[in-house]
């Protein structure tokens, strides 16, 4: 009986051992499978903590949120928007950025061959890149030519605009000066709602220029005109400045 005893001890310290090391390594499994879960854990933290802060978005992202109803493809230097329910094509392209107190302001021109909408008419957008969303409603300027001067800093955002469709020479202009407020854009010159019969009136022989830091505006003058012609000749005369 001693000698069956002491044949199996060996046996015995044997399977105490592998059940031992099995432990073990379970132990150290399950350490390095928590140590995975909290370094992923903290990734997924960061990661998330720079897509709300530092994170810039890519042109491709922003005009995404700022036309939602078109999908976009990237062509160079501009982008190809097809409408997602009607298939029409526009195309776009971001010609200026500027970073103020409310949030990143965007200007983007699109690329027309509709002349009644202008055939470069611009839009005007405020994003907020943490949040990535739309902080004010989209501005829109219609035109084939037009100037803008968009001034940016710590507390305030304004914008000069001009712009003229033209036919057969004769040009259809109009413009004003916006300034972002309470994350609402309110033009503040001239006087009349903007869009209005009053605002249209009011420009229609009347032509915004932008100078470096104000905007100068010029009255048409109508020259004699030939019995022949349809369209008069003119030119323009400085009546006065808006800073």
């Amino acid at each position: 009986m001693f000698k069956i005893m002491r044949a199996k001890i060996p046996i015995l310290i044997l399977l105490l051992i592998l059940v031992l090391v099995s432990l073990s390594e379970q132990n150290d499994t399950k350490e390095q499978n928590e140590t995975k879960e909290n370094e992923t854990k903290e990734q997924e933290e960061i990661s998330d903590h720079t897509d709300k802060t530092t994170s810039p978005l890519t042109d491709l992202r922003m005009l995404q949120l700022i036309f939602p109803e078109y999908e976009f493809f990237s062509e160079d230097t501009y982008y190809l928007a097809v409408d997602k329910e009607s298939g029409i094509l526009r195309t776009f392209r971001i010609i200026d950025t500027k970073r103020s107190s409310y949030g990143k302001v965007v200007v983007i021109e699109e690329e027309s061959n509709a002349h009644v909408a202008g055939f470069k008419p611009i839009y005007i957008a405020i994003i907020d890149e943490a949040e990535k969303e739309m902080v004010t409603e989209l501005l829109s300027f219609p035109a084939d030519v037009y100037e803008y001067l968009l001034s940016v800093d710590d507390t305030t955002v304004e914008l000069y605009y001009g712009g003229c469709t033209i036919y057969q020479g004769w040009e259809s202009c109009y413009g004003g000066k916006w300034i972002l407020e309470n994350n609402q854009w309110n033009m503040i010159w001239p006087e009349y709602n903007y869009q209005s019969t009053e605002y249209y009136d009011y420009w229609e022989n009347r032509k915004a220029i932008i100078k470096e830091n104000h905007m100068e505006i010029l009255t048409r003058i109508t020259l004699p005109q030939e019995d022949e012609e349809l369209i008069p000749d003119y030119t323009w005369r400085y009546e006065k400045s808006i800073e």
